[in-house]
């Protein structure tokens, strides 16, 4: 049901399901209007949906009716077609093998009309043609064997050269371990620290015995924030080493020398440090209390990185 406010004009779709006898306004939620629910109205729209809803009905069982004699009337003309279908095809069937039949009679007339002379060319013929097809033949077995002879010794050519590329491509990895043989350890001892702490002092010797020692890459670390603390017979050395680099490297060995204000070296350390890498722009600190009996007051102390990577093993 659809009805509309007198005041603003507004229409609204009414549910007739919800209109009761207790009901009597509508409300309208636009501008809060009231109007009366005409029963009249009401009762006539009802009316019309039922009436409605049973012409529906009968359309609809109508419509059912029509759509199974449509689907009879289908199925009963597929079947004739089929029929008509296969009669046709038999009818062609029996046409062809009588062609068939009329050929092979002709064929075997015209062979009792021909000469012996006929027979005789034809024959020669035949086996002239046999001849060029079995030479024909040959060359294309000798084409293939040297296509395949041709391949064999393609392949034996690259297989002969597999060996050098191989031998070059190894010689080039071993130079360049070699050649980056600090860097390689500083990734090793960050991605396989268990096996590069068993096999590194090993492997130092060996390079050690070659005259090939592991160098600190001096231009990729920088000592930050060094300083010493004075107590009773000891000096307490500290600070930050830091990785420049994009790799992790090896930590290197630190000198801390104790010297005079007159330039004379007055005691002079090696700071060990635990972790055996530096991770890639990371800072590492470190500190290292050194026991003296001498007198260190007025004394400064100075750090350097040595170049050569001390290991102990």
């Amino acid at each position: 049901m659809i009805t509309s406010c007198d005041k603003c004009k507004t229409s609204f779709k009414v549910d007739l399901n919800l209109i009761t006898k207790e009901k009597k306004y509508f409300k309208c939620s636009v501008c809060d209007n009231e109007w009366i629910i005409e029963e009249s109205s009401h009762f006539k729209t009802k009316n019309e949906i039922s009436m409605f809803a049973t012409s529906f009905k009968a359309q609809e069982s109508v419509e059912q009716d029509l759509e199974a004699i449509r689907s009879e009337v289908k199925k009963n003309t597929d079947r004739i077609n089929v029929e008509t279908s296969k009669n046709e095809n038999k009818v062609e069937k029996n046409k062809i093998q009588k062609t068939l039949n009329e050929e092979k009679k002709n064929k075997v007339f015209n062979v009792k009309k021909k000469s012996v002379a006929d027979i005789a060319s034809e024959i020669a013929e035949a086996s002239v043609k046999r001849s060029s097809l079995q030479t024909r033949k040959k060359k294309i077995k000798l084409k293939n064997k040297e296509g395949s002879i041709n391949k064999i010794q393609l392949l034996e050519e690259t297989s002969n050269y597999k060996v050098p590329l191989f031998m070059l491509m190894v010689i080039f990895v071993v130079s360049l371990t070699i050649y980056f043989r600090s860097a390689v350890i500083g990734m090793s001892y960050e991605n396989f620290p268990n096996f590069t702490e068993e096999y590194f002092p090993k492997i130092y010797k060996v390079f050690n015995k070659i005259k090939l020692p592991f160098n600190a890459e001096l231009n990729k670390i920088e000592i930050s924030n060094f300083g010493a603390t004075y107590e009773q017979n000891a000096i307490k050395f500290f600070g930050n080493l830091k990785n420049k680099s994009s790799f992790p490297i090896i930590t290197p060995s630190i000198k801390a020398i104790v010297v005079t204000e007159d330039g004379k070296i007055l005691a002079e350390t090696i700071i060990p440090i635990s972790k055996k890498y530096i991770s890639s722009k990371k800072e590492l600190s470190f500190s290292h209390l050194f026991k003296t009996n001498k007198n260190i007051e007025n004394t400064t102390v100075r750090a350097t990185i040595l170049k050569e990577i001390q290991v102990k093993g």
